[in-house]
C-alpha cells in the first residue's frame, strides 16, 4: 500500500538554478492537497525559499532539510538535476508516498493508484519516449525496484548536459523493468506527461485550452517551459484562458486573501524606501519592484493606462524606474501625459531605465504598433538646461522641457547591437563604441538604444 504523502524537492542550490520559487511551484503543492483531503505533504530543501508564493505554500508543508548528494558509491553528481534523481529515489525508498516534481499540477490525482505497490509512467511517444520518467514516482517504502534502481548509481557516468543526462531519470528505470522481475505498475503517458516537452505540448497547456480526460496530473516540462511559467501569477491565471489556468483556478481562490494582505505589506515596505516601478510591465515582471499595466491578463500589481488619467502613485514617491519597449507605441497625447506623470511620481535623483526599438531596424518598422522614433535626441528635448541653452541661442528644437515643466538628464547611453553585425564586430576586433558610430544611420545594425536618465526637481522651498 503506498501512503497517501506527497514529497517535493526544491532549492539544492542557493540560487535556485535561476528559477526561484514562484507560483507554479505553489500551485504543484497547493493542486496535490486540494485533490487529496487530508494528505500529508514534505517539502525537501536545503536553501529555504523566499517570497510571497513560499509564504503561502510554507503554510501547507512539512519542511524537511537535507543536504544534496554529492556522490554516491564514489561516483560525483556534479549536476542539481542528478543529486535531485537520486534524493528523490532515496526519500521514497524511506518514506514512501507519491513524489512529484515542483512543476506538476494535479487534475484527479491519485487515490485510485494507492493500492499499487510502485506505479510509474512512460515518458510520451515517439521521439520522446526514452523510457519511464521520474518526474512522477508512486512507491511503498523499502520496494525493491527502488532499492535497485538506487543501486544502478554504481555505474552512474553523466557530467552534466551530455549525452548521459537522463539515463538514470529515464533509461535505466526502462532497463530494470525489462528485466520482469519487479511488481511497478506501467502508465501510459497521458496519466502524467502529455502534453509533452515540445513546442506543440507547451503550446497546448500554456497558450490553448485543451481537455486531457486521461490525465491524473501535468508535468511542465518546467526547463522548456519557462518563459512561459514564469510569468503566471495568482491575479492572470483568473483571467488567461489556457489549460493550465483552467486548472489552477479553483485551487487559488482561498488563498486569494493571503496574496493580497502580502502584496500590500510588501508594497507598504517599497513605499517607505521609496518605490520602484516597472511601467509596461506586461509579463516581464520583476520582482520587488511595482509591476504596471493596463492589461489584466498579464497580472498587473496595479492596472491603469500609463498614458492616460492620472497614475495613482503619490507625488515624489518614485526612487526608480524600468520602462522597456513602451515609449514606440504612445501617441503624441499619451506620451506627453506618460512624461509628465513620471515626472510628477518620481523624486529628485530618480533613475528611470528606458530602452526603445532602433527606427532604422525592420523590428521596428514591423510592429504596426509602434507609431514613433525615440533616439536619445528626442529624450534631450526634456533636459531643461538644454532647452533654455536653445531658446537663448533660437536654436529650432522644441523646448519640451520648459513648455511640460519637466527636467531629464540623459545620465548613460549605450545600444544593444543586432546579433549578427554584434558578431561581425567583434570578428573585426572593432570597439562597441567605435562600431556604433559608424552603424548609427544604416539599416538594421542597431537593434535598441537603452539610456538611463536622472530626474532633476528643484530643492523644497
Amino acid at each position: 500500500m503506498i501512503p497517501l504523502q506527497f514529497h517535493f524537492i526544491f532549492g539544492l542550490k542557493p540560487d535556485f538554478g535561476g528559477k526561484p520559487f514562484s507560483f507554479v511551484h505553489y500551485m504543484a503543492i497547493k493542486s496535490a492537497l486540494s485533490v487529496h483531503p487530508g494528505a500529508k505533504a514534505f517539502f525537501h530543501y536545503e536553501h529555504e525559499p523566499r517570497g510571497v508564493y513560499w509564504e503561502v505554500a510554507k503554510r501547507y508543508v512539512e519542511t524537511v532539510r537535507v543536504k544534496a548528494p554529492t556522490e554516491i558509491f564514489g561516483r560525483p553528481l556534479l549536476h542539481v538535476a542528478h543529486q535531485t534523481d537520486l534524493l528523490r529515489l532515496q526519500i521514497l525508498q524511506e518514506k514512501g508516498g507519491i513524489y512529484l516534481d515542483i512543476d506538476t499540477i494535479t487534475t484527479r490525482g491519485f487515490a485510485s493508484l494507492l493500492s499499487y505497490s510502485c506505479v510509474m509512467a512512460r515518458q510520451g511517444y515517439g521521439e520522446t519516449d526514452r523510457g519511464m520518467c521520474n518526474a512522477v514516482i508512486l512507491s511503498e517504502p523499502g520496494h525493491p525496484f527502488i532499492a535497485a534502481w538506487i543501486e544502478e548509481f554504481r555505474h552512474f557516468r553523466s557530467t552534466g548536459t551530455d549525452e548521459y543526462w537522463d539515463e538514470h531519470a529515464v533509461v535505466v528505470p526502462q532497463r530494470l523493468m525489462d528485466t520482469g522481475r519487479y511488481s511497478v505498475t506501467v502508465l501510459e503517458p497521458e496519466a502524467f506527461f502529455i502534453p509533452s516537452y515540445d513546442t506543440f505540448g507547451i503550446a497546448d497547456m500554456f497558450i490553448d485550452d485543451r481537455e486531457f480526460p486521461e490525465s491524473r496530473c501535468h508535468h511542465l516540462w518546467e526547463s522548456q517551459a519557462w518563459n512561459v511559467v514564469a510569468h503566471l501569477n495568482e491575479r492572470n491565471v483568473a483571467t488567461l484562458q489556457n489549460t493550465y489556468c483552467r486548472i489552477a483556478r479553483p485551487h487559488v481562490e482561498d488563498d486569494r486573501a493571503a496574496f493580497r494582505q502580502l502584496r500590500e505589506a510588501e508594497q507598504r515596505r517599497s513605499a517607505r524606501d521609496g518605490l520602484r516601478v516597472n511601467l509596461g510591465a506586461g509579463l516581464r515582471h520583476m520582482d520587488g519592484w511595482i509591476n504596471i499595466d493596463r492589461e489584466a491578463q498579464t497580472g498587473p500589481d496595479l492596472q491603469f493606462d500609463l498614458g492616460g488619467a492620472p497614475w495613482p502613485i503619490e507625488d515624489n514617491a518614485v526612487v526608480e524606474g524600468n520602462a522597456s519597449h513602451i515609449l514606440e507605441y504612445l501617441d503624441p497625447a499619451s506620451f506627453r501625459q506618460f512624461i509628465r506623470e513620471l515626472y510628477r511620481v518620481s523624486r529628485d535623483g530618480a533613475v528611470i531605465h528606458l530602452r526603445v526599438s532602433s527606427p532604422t531596424h525592420d523590428a521596428f518598422l514591423a510592429n504596426p504598433g509602434h507609431v514613433r522614433p525615440v533616439l536619445p535626441e528626442t529624450m534631450q528635448l526634456l533636459n531643461k538646461e538644454l532647452c533654455r541653452s536653445w531658446m537663448v541661442s533660437g536654436a529650432p528644437k522644441t523646448p519640451l522641457a520648459i513648455y511640460w515643466n519637466v527636467d531629464f538628464v540623459i545620465d548613460k547611453f549605450g545600444a544593444t547591437l543586432d546579433p549578427q553585425f554584434d558578431g561581425e564586430r567583434v570578428r573585426k576586433g572593432i570597439a562597441e563604441e567605435e562600431f556604433m558610430k559608424q552603424a548609427r544611420h544604416q539599416n538594421n545594425i542597431i537593434a535598441d538604444y537603452v539610456m538611463d536618465l536622472v530626474v532633476r526637481k528643484p530643492a523644497a522651498a
